[in-house]
């Protein structure tokens, strides 16, 4: 992969809510990706450190939140503008149903 200025850089980052299928792409399909350095998830608390020392030039993050979802893209993406979010829901009625079991 070639290095790029940071400003070229094109970053990911998906979040999903709980159920969402999340882990499986985790585990099965990101680290598969061809010409994206996918970062493991429990590498996410660095991402920071990661961003400013990384020569990628395309970046995948991916993490699963439930409240907090939309204060953690924002604050990621107005951190490093460059990132695309990727935001999975659920419906609502199976989503609370499978909270409540």
């Amino acid at each position: 992969m070639t290095s790029t200025s940071q400003n070229q850089r094109q970053i990911f980052f998906h979040v999903g809510t709980g159920k969402t299928g999340t882990t499986y792409l985790q585990y099965r399909v990101f680290p598969k990706l061809d010409g994206i350095y996918y970062v493991q998830r429990t590498q996410y608390p660095r991402y920071q450190k990661i961003l400013r020392n990384t020569k990628e030039s395309r970046i995948l993050f991916s993490r699963e939140f439930d409240q907090q979802i939309e204060d953690r893209v924002r604050s990621f993406s107005s951190e490093f503008p460059e990132t695309t979010p990727i935001i999975v829901f659920r419906k609502h009625d199976s989503y609370l149903a499978s909270q409540y079991r």
